[in-house]
């Protein structure tokens, strides 16, 4: 399949082995695809990028967001909030996660000039959770199947 070919079908290379899964999905020289954005991009190389990022497993973002954060987050509390968080794009889940990294330091409140960092209490499952009912994600479920919808109607055919 020729690498321009096979850009215009990341979407349908991603949905049809969702389908198939647990699946790997190996992409030589990907550095070529995620190149920096320019002006001069065409609309077909921004599409194809943008949906490589989308589908980014949210899992994965999650624990480079808290890689140097204190939490008690557990791999299957990853797991599970990732599940939660689905919709959520990648700015929309690092303001999630700066929003439940402050629900600890908040409620120390009027201690935190006598306390240590250290003795502030790690970020948990239940501040991401709290964190995520304050802020939504940018576009809707139901803006993401009009999206597509119309994107099936009028979008560049491979």
């Amino acid at each position: 399949m020729p690498f321009a070919q096979l850009l215009s079908s990341l979407e349908y290379l991603f949905f049809s082995n969702r389908a198939m899964q647990p699946t790997v999905i190996f992409i030589d020289e990907v550095d070529s695809v995620l190149f920096k954005r320019t002006e001069k991009e065409n609309e077909s190389s921004k599409k194809n990028k943008t949906e490589f990022l989308v589908q980014m497993a949210r899992l994965q973002i999650l624990q480079a967001i808290f890689l140097r954060e204190k939490t008690s987050l557990t791999n299957e509390d990853y797991k599970l909030l990732a599940d939660t968080l689905q919709g959520y794009s990648g700015a929309n889940l690092k303001n999630v996660c700066k929003e439940a990294a402050m629900v600890p330091v908040r409620e120390s409140g009027d201690m935190l000039d006598s306390i240590s960092v250290t003795e502030i209490r790690p970020t948990s499952k239940d501040d991401v959770i709290l964190a995520a009912q304050k802020i939504k994600p940018t576009v809707s479920p139901k803006d993401l199947v009009h999206y597509r919808e119309y994107d099936m109607l009028f979008g560049d055919k491979p």
